[in-house]
């Protein structure tokens, strides 16, 4: 039952970050993906039976293995194609959690009945069910309003993050859209596609203006931009050379709203040939 759950939670998760805008549900379950179910799945794999781990144990290994795994998942993405963006995580928290509860399940199914872990709910079931006093019950009632107005806290400060320090991010990106493998080797008169990058972390909306300066002289130029607080864009600057050299500075300037001067800057050292 315990696998059902998590599989079933798990598919569930999808609808509602694609489809349906509940955002305390969605943070909710997004913190089960991320931080107990992928240590959980892997645990019910190697220790299907019983006596090897109680639940307390379980429950703790299960969030430590999480932290770890995520970050190592993490890594693999960013050397594939599909980056660390929202699909690929999701796609591959999710399908890491049903191929190892599917696991699971073969395990435990290799395992006797009486030696299987499973989740026993008659002890609480029992727990619910036995007389109390008024006061353990308003007690009670105190500490699960207690818990849900601190987690109602955290999910209203996670949507609503204090304003720090205005910014915003301007980077350059390789030929695949990554942080690596960028066009080095220019001809003279001919244009060169760079992938440029902006988030807007302002507060407010902003207008950008892109501009490219090889060896000092203006050889490109992408924008206006519009984008609001917290919106981003990535797209391509065309860089034609003027002349021949080797290692000329290419410089990317971002110019925010009206400002005559660069707002960011970012560059590279290229060679340009004669074609």
């Amino acid at each position: 039952m315990d696998l059902i759950v998590i599989v079933a939670l798990t598919a569930l998760l999808l609808p509602l970050i694609y489809a349906v805008p509940l955002e305390p549900v969605r943070i909710a379950l997004g913190l089960l993906l991320v931080l107990f179910f992928p240590g959980y799945v892997l645990l019910a794999t190697l220790f299907p039976r019983r006596e090897s781990l109680d639940g307390i144990e379980r429950v703790a290994l299960s969030l430590g293995l999480s932290l770890a795994l995520v970050p190592l998942l993490g890594l693999v993405l960013n050397f594939t194609p599909w980056g660390i963006r929202l699909t690929p995580i999701v796609t591959v928290l999710s399908l890491w959690t049903a191929a190892f509860a599917a696991l699971a399940w073969g395990q435990r199914r290799r395992v006797a009945p009486e030696e299987r872990f499973e989740v026993r709910w008659q002890p609480v079931a029992a727990w619910a069910r036995k007389p109390r006093r008024p006061l353990e019950v308003m007690l009670g009632l105190f500490l699960v309003a207690a818990v849900m107005a601190v987690a109602g806290v955290i999910a209203w400060r996670i949507q609503r993050p204090t304003l720090g320090e205005s910014f915003t991010e301007f980077y350059i990106l390789g030929e695949e859209w990554q942080l690596q493998d960028y066009p080095t080797l220019l001809q003279v008169g001919q244009s060169q596609e760079y992938n440029v990058g902006i988030v807007n972390h302002e507060g407010e909306t902003a207008t950008y203006t892109i501009r490219s300066l090889l060896g000092g002289i203006h050889s490109g130029s992408a924008g206006p931009l519009t984008l609001k607080d917290g919106d981003k864009w990535e797209g391509q600057i065309s860089v034609t050379p003027a002349s021949a050299g080797e290692q000329q500075k290419l410089e990317l300037r971002l110019y925010r709203d009206t400002g005559s001067e660069a707002y960011r800057s970012v560059h590279l050292f290229v060679d340009v040939k004669v074609p």
